[in-house]
């Protein structure tokens, strides 16, 4: 031991506040936070304390088969650099909880330090993210997933959701809190709730969706007044109402089409030049139909007179920009001509420069309805004429597809760790597939993933190795543990959770300290020290 006993629980504390507030901002720094972690850990010594900490905790052999079909599936994969860096990167699955379990238990004080230095990192990061968003001149048209600035905005959203859980437990389960400290743990959590509808995400508004109706059946449980249950009521169900209202007319004015008469549809431009009427493409936006009155010399010329970005280039989000100016003169109703370009004002020509394809865009930028006409869009357009490109869920849907297809033809075993892209690849090339290499992703499915590349039995190890030790230690009892362990099992549906190094931390650190770091039903504020 190098330092006393004091010390290097300082530093084992420190190291893990270290890992927490660097998740929403630096892979470089969680991993020094990590790598100070177990360098404490080796060097402290107490390796009898630390066998009965160990002793106490035999769950944390469950934990560890987690890494076993990554494991297992390398010795068969033929692409060994693919799966050498994977064995690097689930490797704090099988060093962090066994450090966890093996230290003593955090005190109340310790677990408040940690938990809460993470949400004030959160906050740092939304706030950092709104500051850019205000600071730009077309934060009309940008995609608002874009401003998580320092990791992907779907992990971004998932940090988000467990610093609200954490205020929540610290609300409602706590009883340090003053007034004051409170209030502003109620505001910071609603301003989080608000971060996630202008990020936009899905799965973080899915996950705060749950989080609230969990909170709102749990409060109503508890309460014994009727009166009280009466307002809770209320508000729930206010609040339900609001949401499916929003839904609702926003795919009701989606799936309202404007008829055209496609016998009286004008043949010239007021220029006396010819349009281009394509009515077997039944394609519309807000409405309207897109590939009717387009007259491209015309739109070409009027264009170039208005904007420095070529026609025939692309917008700033990489799309054609001819038909982002198609589509978003289609939601105006205006015909695609020289008169038509000209009705549009500075702010509609800065839209389209940066890739808004619909009016519905020029409003705030803020705004569920906005993102669900986005996948409405991507729907339709996928139904009508099989579109694929710049359409994530789409995208997804085919991803998935492929996945199926490599696992029946490896159901049981998978095709090894390190092999699975290539296996996509070959699905993507005999099916036509309509999208360009640069977008042949993973499945998008944790669970699909993990089933293509080791097989259903490395499935089942996971899944198991994963939900066992909330049941073995009796978690599911306690809302913080038990709304984590929902959150990742939720994301992993929709994401490859586990494919990056912030998603691998943060599920382990957290994982770690909730089954095995901390007991939420400690009535002390020191650790349980094991009596020697």
């Amino acid at each position: 031991m190098l330092l006393s006993s004091s010390n290097h629980r300082f530093v084992y504390v420190f190291a893990l506040i270290i890992v927490a507030c660097s998740l929403p901002f630096s892979v470089f720094a969680t991993s020094v936070g990590t790598i100070v972690l177990l360098v404490n850990f080796l060097l402290e010594g107490n390796w009898r304390i630390k066998s009965i900490n160990l002793q106490r905790n035999r769950v944390v052999w469950f934990s560890l088969l987690l890494y076993l079909p990554v494991l297992y599936s390398f010795f068969y994969s033929s692409n060994t650099t693919i799966a050498i860096r994977e064995l690097r990167l689930w490797l704090p699955f099988l060093l962090v909880p066994p450090v966890v379990a093996m230290s003593d238990p955090l005190s109340k004080k310790e677990f408040r330090w940690i938990t809460l230095i993470f949400v004030l990192a959160v906050l740092v990061a939304t706030l950092i993210s709104t500051a850019y968003l205000l600071m730009l001149s077309d934060k009309s048209a940008i995609d608002t997933r874009q401003i998580s600035l320092f990791i992907s905005h779907i992990r971004f959203a998932l940090m988000i959701n467990l610093a609200v859980a954490i205020l929540i437990h610290f609300i409602v389960f706590e009883s340090f809190l003053s007034k004051w400290i409170t209030a502003t743990m109620i505001l910071i959590a609603f301003w989080q709730v608000v971060f996630l509808f202008i990020l936009q995400s899905l799965t973080g508004i899915v996950m705060v969706g749950l989080l609230i109706f969990a909170g709102f059946v749990w409060v109503y449980a508890k309460s014994k007044s009727s009166v009280a249950r009466f307002a809770i009521a209320i508000v729930g169900l206010s609040a339900f109402f609001i949401i499916i209202s929003i839904v609702t007319h926003t795919v009701d004015g989606f799936y309202t089409r404007n008829r055209v008469d496609f016998k009286t549809l004008k043949e010239f431009t007021v220029n006396g030049n010819p349009y281009q009427n394509d009515t077997a493409r039944l394609v519309y936006e807000n409405g309207n139909l897109v590939y009717i009155n387009i007259c491209y010399p015309e739109l070409r010329r009027a264009w170039e007179r208005r904007s420095s970005l070529s026609f025939d280039g692309l917008d700033k989000k990489g799309q054609p920009l001819d038909q982002t100016l198609i589509r978003y003169m289609t939601s105006i109703g205006l015909t695609k001509d020289s008169a038509g370009v000209l009705k549009l004002d500075p702010v509609d020509i800065q839209l389209v420069e940066n890739g808004a394809t619909s009016v519905v865009f020029k409003e705030s930028s803020v705004g569920l309805s906005k993102r669900i006409y986005q996948l409405l869009w991507e729907f339709d357009a996928y139904r009508s004429q099989g579109t694929i490109a710049n359409s994530p869920m789409i995208q997804r849907l085919v991803f998935a597809k492929a996945a199926w297809f490599v696992i029946e033809n490896h159901f049981w075993w998978g095709v090894g760790w390190g092999d699975l892209q290539e296996n996509l690849n070959n699905y993507y090339a005999i099916n036509h597939i309509n999208l360009s290499e640069e977008y042949h992703f993973m499945p998008h499915n944790q669970y699909l993933t993990i089933w293509a590349r080791a097989g259903i039995v490395g499935l089942v190890i996971f899944i198991l190795s994963l939900i066992l030790p909330f049941i073995l230690m009796k978690k599911y009892k306690h809302f913080l543990p038990l709304y984590f362990l929902a959150m990742v099992v939720v994301s992993m549906l929709n994401e490859d959770t586990f494919e990056t190094h912030i998603g691998i931390t943060l599920a382990v650190l957290f994982g770690s300290l909730f089954i095995f770091g901390y007991s939420f039903t400690s009535k002390t504020d020191e650790p349980e020290s094991p009596k020697i």
